[in-house]
């Protein structure tokens, strides 16, 4: 019996009428939330509908996936492992289940694979003193990694090997700095954090309330608290300075690649040390903080990412602790963008003026057309078409900056 607002159901074999309530499925969205890092649920529709279906006839094989009310299963000749299972899993109820078979011994058959599983499972099942233990090692391991610094040591050399390799010619005091930097990783970090190490695993193996024990924590936090402030004392001025200009795109990619990855290991590793060297050690608090990092991290990466693809061909002006003169090093960058901008959206900004020959511009501000020419990367055509405007950017700077020219290491030619 259907109406406006209801649907009442008989069965054949049943005097009595119900009514059909409606079901609702929702389609939903999950995301994750920025500020808590958490999971958010997020219903985009909702769909009403009336349960109703009409019987008909499957084989076990496609019942599978679908669940019923009632259900009249023949099942007695069944062929391969599960389809038993199936066939009587398929129903929410025993009371609305018939069999219209009986089922023999012959027809439940099981996979000798499952078997032998089963076996090895009760079989290695770990007794209360095992699962102490495993949780032991777990929390030593989770311990060892907030106190590894290996990584890190590696992606410091990587970066100091691509500056080493293609880049010590422009940059040669920033190489100098990173070389040094790695040096002192090595003695105040890696080799204090292996002995460390060792003092730490022998607390947690000895102890044995090690997640409670006072003097363990305690010698935690007081590691977590040297551990940062090395690094953030080593690190925060080396990042914040480095800003690397060069017109090879394999180059700079590289670079970019390495230098990021830096960056990143460096803001989980500081992160997880800040919490631990705040409330102890735990392997709870340390796995969400952790994640929380990391996924922090990600984000910024794509935000720069976008940023990039924004303005993609627009070098923003950086500064180096080997460029003398940073105002005037970022006027001729904006001038050289501007002057690509001119030539067309696709001109990369080094066919207008070499990375190398800007530098030397900077740091050796020349006076006149003679002492350009003499800067590597800059010919007689650069000096024909820029040099007049190159020139009145750098006297304007040294007039403005009140700077007076040192004797020029750059000898013009005598005349023969």
């Amino acid at each position: 019996e259907v109406d406006e607002n209801s649907i009442w159901v008989r069965a054949n074999d049943d005097e009595h009428s119900f009514q059909l309530a409606i079901e609702k499925w929702t389609n939903s969205k999950y995301s994750l939330n920025p500020q808590t890092k958490e999971i958010t649920e997020e219903v985009e529709g909702i769909f009403l509908q009336y349960p109703i279906r009409l019987a008909w006839a499957i084989t076990i094989h496609k019942s599978q996936g679908l669940t019923f009310e009632r259900a009249i299963i023949d099942a007695n000749n069944s062929f391969a492992h599960g389809q038993v299972y199936v066939a009587l899993s398929r129903c929410k109820t025993l009371e609305g289940m018939v069999l219209a078979s009986r089922l023999n011994r012959s027809a439940i058959i099981c996979d000798s694979t499952i078997k032998e599983f089963d076996r090895e499972i009760e079989q290695r099942s770990p007794d209360e003193q095992q699962l102490r233990e495993l949780q032991r090692s777990y929390f030593l391991e989770l311990l060892s990694d907030q106190f590894d610094f290996h990584a890190l040591e590696q992606r410091l050399s990587q970066v100091v090997r691509i500056m080493d390799e293609h880049l010590y010619r422009l940059y040669p005091q920033l190489l100098i700095r990173y070389k040094e930097a790695s040096d002192t990783f090595k003695t105040k970090i890696s080799k204090v954090a292996d002995t460390f190490n060792t003092q730490y695993s022998g607390m947690v193996m000895s102890t044995e309330d090690y997640a409670n024990d006072p003097t363990l924590n305690s010698r935690i936090t007081a590691g977590a608290h040297y551990f940062r402030q090395e690094t953030e004392a080593l690190f925060s001025p080396l990042l914040d300075e480095t800003r690397i200009g060069t017109d090879n795109k394999e180059i700079k990619k590289k670079f970019t690649e390495a230098f990021t990855h830096l960056k990143e290991m460096m803001y989980v590793k500081n992160g997880t040390l800040a919490l631990t060297e705040k409330v102890g050690f735990s392997v709870s608090a340390y796995l969400k903080n952790k994640t929380r990092l990391m996924l922090s991290a990600e984000d910024s990466q794509m935000e720069r990412k976008e940023r990039s693809n924004h303005s993609s061909r627009q070098e923003k002006a950086k500064v180096s602790s080997d460029i003398l003169h940073p105002v005037l090093y970022s006027e001729l960058i904006e001038w050289r963008n501007a002057e690509a901008n001119v030539r067309g959206a696709s001109m990369p900004v080094y066919t207008v003026i070499q990375q190398k020959a800007l530098l030397g511009i900077v740091n050796l501000l020349p006076q006149d057309a003679s002492e350009l020419l003499h800067i590597p990367y800059i010919g007689k055509q650069t000096v024909e078409k820029y040099g007049e405007k190159l020139l009145d950017i750098v006297n304007q700077y040294v007039e403005k900056a009140k700077i007076t020219r040192r004797e020029s290491y750059v000898t013009a030619p005598k005349e023969k």
